[in-house]
């Protein structure tokens, strides 16, 4: 790797006519720290990015472009908008409005990253009312990536707080500022995850995984979280409709037992349209990009093993089979493009690298515009 670095540069060089190319090398070390290696220099792990980004230098990704821009890029928080989110941190309402405000201006990825970024630097002090508003905003975010839980949003506040927890010693008080957390929201997949990844597995423990709670404490939070799920039950508060729908449903299962969330489900998709929602929340997005094209394929999968682990795929059939074609908006007919796509292989491969898994983009959006129900 570093022969072709320096051979790149010394290109550049060439072609720019640098006559003082000592002058200018020792300038790239100083503004990029990471080309250091190239001349057998100091190597620079991922761990000096975050400083790096704190000091707002132009070797952090998030900020070369501003230093061409002359200002903020429209993928970087400005320094004020940084500054309102710490002073809002102390504040449980005051953070979630100013985490609203990034969102609806587009800044919901610079955001994540000012959290990756400031993780050690965060005061402790603020966890709980910061966290809290983190668990109040994550359920309403769209997923992004591919799969059911891809890593998105969730798993980046979940390292956040994971990062922040560390740099307090007290394990009991750790779990008391996620206890006090889990109680004070009405959010539930940033909890859920949280909590998950807090168990202590026999695979983890071989790992030596650093944990946040002991042991004994993690039912605790498991338990305070089913009763958090079963009260947003009663109250509504879980839609048919919402982004996160499969992760709640899954971690719901796999703590509160598989009869009351197939149950629920019974309960709540009652016709077609409740049964195009739920179905495409198991919608799986994937891209792919050969060595020739100038953009990336988006391809769209459903797993039907997943959708029956809470739905009867036969109910969900008969009422798609009657379903009204002309009268569907184009996600529903993306979704069920999608399921009869899955249904037709039903029995043949489920690898994921397998093409004929995958529908293209393009194919669903050929189909769907046709004017009478597609028969795959």
């Amino acid at each position: 790797m570093k022969p072709e670095v320096v051979a790149e540069i010394d290109a550049a060089f060439a072609t720019g006519k640098v006559s003082r190319p000592d002058q200018v090398r020792a300038l790239l070390r100083e503004l990029f720290p990471p080309i250091e290696f190239a001349f057998g220099g100091s190597y620079y792990g991922h761990d000096f990015a975050n400083g790096w980004y704190q000091q707002r230098r132009i070797c952090a990704p998030d900020y070369f472009d501003a230093y061409f821009l002359l200002g903020p890029s429209s993928a970087t928080l400005s320094r004020a908008q940084l500054n309102g989110l710490w002073q809002a941190a102390s504040n449980r309402e005051a953070a979630v409005s100013a985490m609203r405000a990034l969102v609806r201006d587009g800044l919901l990825d610079a955001m994540s990253d000012a959290l990756e970024a400031y993780k050690e630097a965060f005061n402790t002090a603020h966890a709980i009312p910061f966290f809290t508003a983190l668990c109040d905003l994550c359920d309403e975010m769209p997923r992004k990536g591919g799969g059911l839980f891809s890593h998105d949003y969730v798993m980046r506040w979940s390292r956040f707080i994971y990062w922040v927890l560390r740099r307090i010693e007290d394990p009991r008080r750790r779990f008391e500022i996620l206890q006090e957390m889990l109680t004070a929201t009405q959010g539930l997949v940033l909890p859920a995850s949280k909590i998950s990844t807090e168990e202590q597995t026999p695979d983890r423990k071989a790992r030596e995984k650093r944990f946040l709670i002991e042991e004994k404490d993690w039912a605790e939070l498991r338990d305070l979280w089913l009763l958090r799920m079963q009260d947003a039950v009663k109250a509504g508060r879980v839609l048919i409709g919402q982004p996160r729908l499969v992760q709640l449903l899954y971690y719901w299962q796999e703590w509160g037992g598989n009869p009351e969330v197939r149950n629920w489900v019974t309960r709540t998709v009652i016709d077609v349209p409740s049964a195009l929602q739920f179905v495409a929340r198991f919608m799986s997005r994937s891209t792919r990009q050969g060595m020739g094209d100038f953009a990336p394929s988006i391809q769209w999968r459903i797993e039907l093993e997943s959708v029956e682990r809470f739905a009867d795929l036969a109910k969900l059939t008969a009422w798609f089979q009657q379903a009204d074609w002309s009268r569907m908006g184009a996600d529903d007919r993306k979704a069920l493009v999608c399921f009869w796509h899955a249904t037709a292989r039903r029995g043949k491969t489920t690898d994921a690298h397998d093409d004929d898994v995958w529908l293209t983009e393009e194919t669903i959006d050929r189909v769907a515009r046709q004017t009478t129900a597609p028969t795959l």
